[in-house]
């Protein structure tokens, strides 16, 4: 794929996501969000960006390490535990079951999977995107030195 399709494929991924966590809104993206969500997906965002950018000069195992912040982005998101002033609820569910089935019954709580989940992704999302920048700032280096 070519450096601009990506961007723009990483960039639609990230919207369609904010979208739906905007539309799912409960207390605890009030709460917590904006500690927590808002500086991971600044974070991931400003990774995935200059990682998609110089794509094509990354190896095998880093864009590998790329591609899993991705999907960890993904689960991160839609993986997320939520509540409003009856029941909890995990974003994907409650999305399906609001948007596109158009039942607003509570089936049951995934809290116990969901903050797993949470953690975890939210981490790997941190770590992966990390060594990203720091692998671009390596690259941007060996290039200067270069000229």
């Amino acid at each position: 794929m070519k450096r601009r399709n990506l961007l723009i494929l990483n960039n639609l991924i990230i919207a369609t996501l904010l979208i739906i966590r905007l539309m799912v809104f409960g207390w605890l993206l009030l709460i917590i969000g904006l500690f927590v969500i808002m500086p991971i997906t600044v974070l991931h965002i400003v990774a995935t960006n200059k990682g998609f950018n110089k794509y094509s000069k990354l190896n095998e195992n880093e864009k590998l390490i790329l591609w899993m912040s991705v999907y960890s982005y993904i689960l991160f998101i839609l993986f997320q535990y939520e509540m409003d002033d009856r029941s909890g609820y995990i974003i994907i569910d409650e999305f399906v079951r609001k948007y596109i089935i158009g039942s607003y019954d509570y089936v049951s709580d995934f809290s116990n999977i969901s903050l797993i989940i949470s953690l975890i992704t939210g981490l790997v999302i941190i770590v992966a995107d990390i060594f990203i920048l720091r692998r671009i700032k390596t690259l941007n280096k060996e290039k200067l030195l270069k000229k």
